[in-house]
């Protein structure tokens, strides 16, 4: 039985994070200084840093998805098939695991693409290469990271539980305040603060790592992957 931990935690909307980095900020309670497409814009640009800076680890990343594969097709396009993508984790071909290899790595060690089962796969930009090069149409079942999507409208949610919004709130409040007009000693308190808070949420956030079958926070997590070409 799978269990959908989303409905589990409570995940704030772009307004009530716009709200609460207005009264970070605290100077500008009316909207006079900045306005809310500004605000909005270090939301989501604070969205993606606290993302990239666990390298698109945390558990909301993680993501499913399948390829039908056409008989002698070898190449897949994954922008089509997954536009928020950011990297592989694990591809299977009808439920046998595929090993990881590049397109030279293969034109090196074989003279041609034979049609069959395929046993290994490669990225290359935004594609997928399976070899050998499927002789049916097929399931692949590719495990990846994905790209949380951005806040545009006031009722969009983060997929991060609440526990998150104070960091979000306080790398928004080090944009804010980094510019020009204003206060960058402030900017560097709030960068702090940001760091800070970052540090004790990779201590404490719980999530389920595969590899040890066991919870781990997130610092404690290993990331085992295989390059190995058979």
């Amino acid at each position: 039985m799978i269990i959908d931990i989303t409905n589990i935690f409570n995940m704030s909307t772009l307004l009530s994070l716009r709200t609460d980095l207005r009264n970070e900020i605290k100077i500008d309670p009316n909207w006079k200084i900045w306005s809310d497409s500004v605000l909005n814009s270090a939301i989501n640009r604070a969205y993606t840093r606290v993302q990239a800076d666990w390298n698109f680890e945390w558990r909301e990343h993680d993501a499913n998805t399948t390829i039908t594969t056409v008989s002698w097709t070898q190449e897949y396009s994954l922008t089509s098939n997954i536009s928020d993508f950011i990297r592989i984790e694990l591809v299977r071909y009808e439920w046998d695991d595929l090993f990881k290899t590049t397109k030279v790595a293969l034109k090196r060690k074989f003279a041609t693409f034979t049609s069959s089962i395929p046993i290994r796969y490669y990225i290359r930009w935004t594609v997928i290469g399976l070899d050998p090069t499927p002789n049916a149409a097929w399931t692949l079942d590719i495990d990846y990271k994905k790209k949380l999507t951005a806040l545009s409208s006031d009722s969009d949610t983060i997929d991060f539980p609440d526990d998150f919004d104070l960091l979000i709130i306080k790398y928004a409040s080090y944009l804010v305040w980094n510019t020009a007009r204003w206060n960058r000693q402030t900017a560097q308190e709030k960068i702090q603060d940001y760091q800070d808070i970052l540090n004790m949420l990779l201590w404490t956030y719980i999530q389920y790592d595969e590899n040890d079958y066991q919870f781990l926070t997130a610092r404690q997590r290993k990331v085992v992957r295989s390059d190995v070409l058979i």
